[in-house]
C-alpha cells in the first residue's frame, strides 16, 4: 500500500490512502502533549549564519549526515559538513531539488542547455561512494549522470524529488500546460534504482479539481525511512 499525504495550497493537510483504507484508529494517546506556542512559526536560528548563497531552493541534511544546497542561481549544488564548513560543490544549471538514497547517491533537479539552445529540465545522480580516495565523497569530482531530459518540453521542471526505502524515487514535475490527457506537465514520475522510468503514477489526477488526489501545480515531495509513504505539497 502506498499512502500519501497531500498539502494544498497552504492550509490544508490531507492523509490519503491510495490503494487501501486504514481500519484501525489511531491512539491518539502516543501523540505529544501539547505545550504553549508563543508564535505561529517557532525555529531557532543558526549561529553563525551559513552564507555565501545565492537564491537556494532546496536544502537536506543526507543520510550522510551532511548538508548539501541547492544554491539555484549559483548554479551549483554545495556539500557542506554540519557545521557550516564547505566541502564540496558541483555545478549544476539551476538545482532545484534534491534527494539521497541509502547508496548516498544524490539525485538532484535541474536544467541543460539542450543543442537546439533551449533551456530545459533534467534529472541527475551523482555517485559519492568510489573506490578512488580521491574523488569518494567529493562533490567536484564524482561521477555524474544525466538521467533523464525534458527536450520536447522546454518549460517543463522537477521541483520536487525524493528516494524510497529500496532506492526507487518520486519526481514531481510541474509546467504551464496540463490540458493533455496523455501526458501533462503536473506529475508525480516513479523511476526505479536503476534510473529506469517506470510510471507516473495513476493514483493523481492532473488538473483544477477539487478531488482529493486533484493535482495542478505540485512543488515538492518527501518520503518518510522504512515506508513507502510520502508528503506532496502543491500550491494553489
Amino acid at each position: 500500500m502506498m499512502k500519501t499525504l497531500v498539502k494544498f495550497g497552504c492550509q490544508t493537510l490531507l492523509l490519503v490512502g491510495i490503494l487501501a483504507g486504514c481500519e484501525e484508529k489511531y491512539d491518539l494517546s502516543t501523540l505529544p502533549k501539547q505545550g504553549k506556542l508563543e508564535a505561529d512559526t517557532s525555529y531557532k536560528q543558526v549561529s553563525p549564519a551559513f552564507v555565501g548563497f545565492d537564491g537556494p531552493q532546496d536544502v537536506m541534511i543526507g543520510i550522510d549526515q551532511l548538508l548539501y544546497v541547492a544554491d539555484t542561481r549559483a548554479n551549483r549544488v554545495v556539500m557542506m559538513n554540519l557545521a557550516g564548513a564547505q566541502l564540496s560543490a558541483r555545478y549544476i544549471l539551476h538545482p532545484v531539488s534534491l534527494a539521497q538514497d541509502t547508496r548516498l547517491d544524490l539525485l538532484i533537479g535541474g536544467e541543460i542547455v539542450a543543442s537546439n539552445g533551449d533551456t530545459v529540465a533534467a534529472l541527475f545522480r551523482i555517485h559519492l561512494v568510489s573506490t578512488s580516495p580521491d574523488s569518494a565523497h567529493r562533490l567536484d569530482l564524482a561521477r555524474i549522470d544525466t538521467v533523464w531530459k525534458e527536450l520536447a518540453r522546454p518549460q517543463r521542471r522537477f521541483p520536487g524529488i525524493t528516494a524510497l526505502p529500496d532506492n526507487d524515487w518520486l519526481v514531481v514535475r510541474t509546467g504551464p500546460d496540463n490540458s493533455s490527457f496523455n501526458d501533462p506537465d503536473a506529475r508525480v514520475l516513479l523511476f526505479n534504482k536503476d534510473d529506469v522510468f517506470v510510471t507516473p503514477l495513476s493514483e493523481f489526477a492532473t488538473g483544477t479539481g477539487t478531488g482529493i488526489t486533484n493535482i495542478n501545480f505540485p512543488t515538492s515531495i518527501a518520503s518518510f525511512p522504512g515506508v513507502k509513504d510520502f508528503v506532496l505539497a502543491q500550491s494553489s
